[in-house]
């Protein structure tokens, strides 16, 4: 489902906040889609001590290019519908990475 709808991400004067939701246990590391409102993710550890939100942070600096501390989950820690917060982004960076799904 592409959309342009830009409801899950927000921007601030630091940077972007991205809604999401997680599904763990998956094959790869992957954004899928926009769902329900949110960029979808998928990732491959179990949300087992705190080991699904440290792939969350590694991942999505990784996929986004910054560093891992410019990454914080600043809602939802322990739900699978997380805010992220993504300091050094504008919008028009978020977008030109995920070309393919928006």
């Amino acid at each position: 489902m592409k959309t342009r709808k830009e409801n899950w991400l927000t921007e601030n004067e630091s940077g972007c906040c991205l809604n999401i939701i997680v599904q763990t246990n998956s094959n790869k590391n992957e954004f899928i889609e926009i769902f329900d409102n949110c960029l979808k993710l998928r990732i491959t550890p179990p949300p087992i001590e705190g080991k699904a939100n440290q792939m969350i942070v590694k991942f999505v600096a990784k996929f986004f290019g910054v560093r891992k501390n410019n990454v914080k989950i600043i809602l939802g820690e322990q739900n699978k519908r997380k805010t992220i917060r993504i300091d050094g982004l504008c919008k028009n960076d978020i977008f030109k990475h995920l070309k393919d799904l928006v």
